[in-house]
């Protein structure tokens, strides 16, 4: 009688646990998983902008006394232009020797120049105030503007709103889906989704000018800028009665 009862609380662990199965199958079979995909699209509130003030001499001392002087009088100039100083971010220095003799025969093998190399990078938070930067870095004394790349402050709250748009847009498919069966959405099943989504500049933009240095009261022509994109697209699967 013992066994008896042994082997029939056995089956009925069985029984339940392939009733439990049962309904996970079932449950997992009562579900929409469909792709939802949002977009924001945004002016960029910002401009990067990077420059280089160069200087050669056959003395060293003479080639970092002189650009030493005239990133002064640049970052002098972009100050009273309307950019903070926290915002004028040294990218890159350097000091090198060449030989000249290898551009001119009349030079001597032994005779050195230098060149030395400061490289600034501009953050203008105001796009509206773009030429008036350039113009200050132009007539103050720089040697090139590099480059000139619109950007966005804050990515993080467009893949926010991105996100947000793509749920919507899986919740109305799931809904229209649903009810093509007759059936309705009751909760939502799985969520795969991004950590975060690539942003993309949807027109890059570069200006490159050499030889910009000393041009006394040049005014630069009007840049127009991209618009930032991010498109995020989320996997969720809802349970329907």
């Amino acid at each position: 009688m013992k066994n008896w009862k042994v082997s029939l609380l056995v089956i009925s662990a069985i029984v339940a646990v392939f009733c439990l199965s049962a309904s996970i199958v079932l449950a997992q079979d009562k579900t929409i998983t469909v792709d939802g995909t949002g977009i924001i699209t945004m002016d960029p509130d910002m401009v990067n902008v990077s420059v280089a003030i160069n200087t050669e001499n056959n003395s060293i001392q003479t080639a970092i006394s002189e650009n030493t002087a005239a990133v002064d009088n640049v970052r002098k100039a972009l100050i009273e232009a309307g950019v903070d100083e926290k915002d004028l971010i040294t990218t890159n220095y350097s000091v090198w020797s060449n030989r000249p003799y290898y551009y001119s025969e009349s030079a001597s093998p032994d005779e050195k120049y230098y060149s030395v190399n400061y490289y600034l990078r501009i953050i203008v938070r105001d796009v509206s105030m773009l030429n008036k930067v350039l113009d200050a870095a132009v007539n103050s004394g720089i040697s090139n503007i590099d480059s000139v790349n619109y950007d966005y402050s804050d990515k993080t709250a467009l893949y926010t709103e991105a996100r947000k748009l793509a749920l919507a847009d899986a919740r109305a498919k799931a809904d229209v889906i649903a009810a093509e069966l007759g059936k309705t959405i009751v909760d939502v099943a799985t969520v795969e989704a991004p950590e975060f989504s690539e942003i993309s500049d949807m027109r890059y933009n570069m200006v490159a000018k050499e030889g910009m240095g000393g041009l006394g009261g040049a005014e630069t022509p009007e840049l127009t800028s991209g618009a930032f994109q991010v498109a995020v697209t989320l996997k969720v699967g809802y349970i329907f009665e």
